[in-house]
């Protein structure tokens, strides 16, 4: 179903696969030499239909 390339080894590809298909989004940084997996939304004051 979903297949990746070149994915850092400390990335597990069944952690990633599970919150993308449940959370839809997933942004990675790095902190102190760890990479850390981030669950985050988009910010901003909502319009009428409450999009950002």
């Amino acid at each position: 179903m979903i297949e990746f390339k070149n994915l850092p080894e400390k990335v597990n590809e069944e952690f990633l696969k599970e919150h993308l298909i449940l959370c839809g989004k997933i942004c990675f940084t790095e902190f102190n030499s760890h990479i850390y997996a981030l669950d985050g939304n988009v910010g901003g004051e909502p319009n009428c239909y409450y999009e950002p």
